[in-house]
Order: structure tokens, then C-alpha cells, then sequence
């Protein structure tokens, strides 16, 4: 009986261990798509501002080469050649200054952005491996699991075709067990000493959770 409910006790853990895999695997999985989601997301708003950046960092760098900011130095201004040089020194120094920053914060959007996606990707990836690393577990308890299954089968088909009722609680409730295990009872496991109604009763026998740990 000991080893009994020992071997009943490991096809239980197995059983749960491959539902455990299963549920972390499809939390995963639904992980992997919300950041899949949120991934899309910035990439969509990350192509709008680098496009805005870029066209603005395109303007700055027409204006410092054509030097079209010199336009809004006043006439007297530029009839005074002194102020006028001194007024286009500091405009050109101006305007370099605000092209640079531009550069640096078009860069810098780039990089966060690149930066952000391998995060996103690097995490999505590590899961896809753990998923994988899941898969073959579970397909490996499964395989384990089945064999003990069967094993456990052949053990509740012996008890019945020999009419053994190891609980006392006639064999309605090793019928049950089999029904649980998806076994198809043939008429011929059933013990020669019941009649065709007794084993018609018990092939009738709905099935019903049944706790045998």
C-alpha cells in the first residue's frame, strides 16, 4: 500500500508539474504580446518625432548655410559695417549653436529609441527561450506521465477484472478511476462472477471527481 501511494503521490506531482509549466508558459506567451504591442507603439510615435526632428534639423542647417537669419538685421545695421559684422558673428554663432543642439537631440532620440527596442527585444527573446525550455518539459512529462498512465490503467483493470475492492467501497469506484483515465471499459474486464445487469449498472456509472490520493 506504501508504494502504492507513493506512485500515486508522483503521477499527482506530475501532474502538476505539467500545469504549472503550461500556466507560466501561456503567461509568457501573453506577456510576449503585450510587449509586442507597446513595442509597435513607441516605434509608431518614436517615426513621428524623428521625422519632426529631422525636418527641423533640415531647416537649421538651409538657414546656417545660406545664412538666411542675416534678414532680420535692421537697416541701420547694416549700413554700420562694424555692427553689421558683429551682428552676423553672433547670428551665425547663434544659429550654430541651436543646429548642434538640434543634432544632439535628433542623435540622442535615435538612441533612446534603439536602446528601448533591444530592451523590449532582449526581454521578448529571453522568453521565447524559457517558452521553448517549457515546451520540452512538458513534452517530456507528458511522455513520463503517460507511461505511468498506463501503468496505473493496467493496475485498476487487474483490480476489476479480478473483483478486487481494496476499499470497500465495491467496484463502482475503480469503474470511476478508469473513466477518469479515459479508459474504455470492455465488457470482458469486468469479474466472471457478475451478471450482465451488474456490469450494465456499472458501465453506466457517470463520472464524477474522483480523489483517490
Amino acid at each position: 500500500m506504501f508504494y502504492l501511494t507513493l506512485y500515486f503521490y508522483r503521477i499527482s506531482n506530475i501532474a502538476k508539474q505539467i500545469f504549472d509549466k503550461k500556466n507560466e508558459k501561456n503567461k509568457l506567451k501573453q506577456l510576449n504580446g503585450e510587449l509586442s504591442t507597446e513595442l509597435d507603439k513607441y516605434h509608431t510615435e518614436f517615426m513621428v518625432t524623428d521625422s519632426k526632428l529631422k525636418r527641423e534639423l533640415d531647416v537649421l542647417r538651409i538657414e546656417l548655410r545660406t545664412e538666411k537669419f542675416k534678414q532680420n538685421i535692421t537697416e541701420d545695421i547694416k549700413n554700420n559695417f562694424v555692427a553689421y559684422k558683429d551682428s552676423m558673428e553672433k547670428l551665425r554663432e547663434n544659429h550654430r549653436v541651436k543646429t548642434v543642439r538640434k543634432e544632439q537631440q535628433y542623435v540622442f532620440n535615435q538612441e533612446e529609441y534603439y536602446e528601448t527596442k533591444k530592451h523590449y527585444q532582449d526581454i521578448i527573446n529571453n522568453n521565447k527561450e524559457r517558452m521553448d525550455k517549457l515546451s520540452n518539459d512538458i513534452e517530456d512529462l507528458d511522455i513520463y506521465f503517460t507511461s505511468l498512465t498506463k501503468v496505473e490503467k493496467k493496475y485498476y483493470e487487474k483490480l476489476l477484472f479480478n473483483g478486487i475492492d481494496t476499499r470497500f467501497e465495491g467496484l463502482v469506484w475503480i469503474v470511476r478511476r478508469l473513466l477518469e483515465l479515459d479508459s474504455h471499459i470492455e465488457d470482458n474486464l469486468f469479474p466472471k462472477f457478475l451478471d450482465f445487469n451488474q456490469i450494465k449498472y456499472l458501465k453506466n456509472v457517470k463520472y464524477k471527481e474522483y480523489n483517490h490520493y
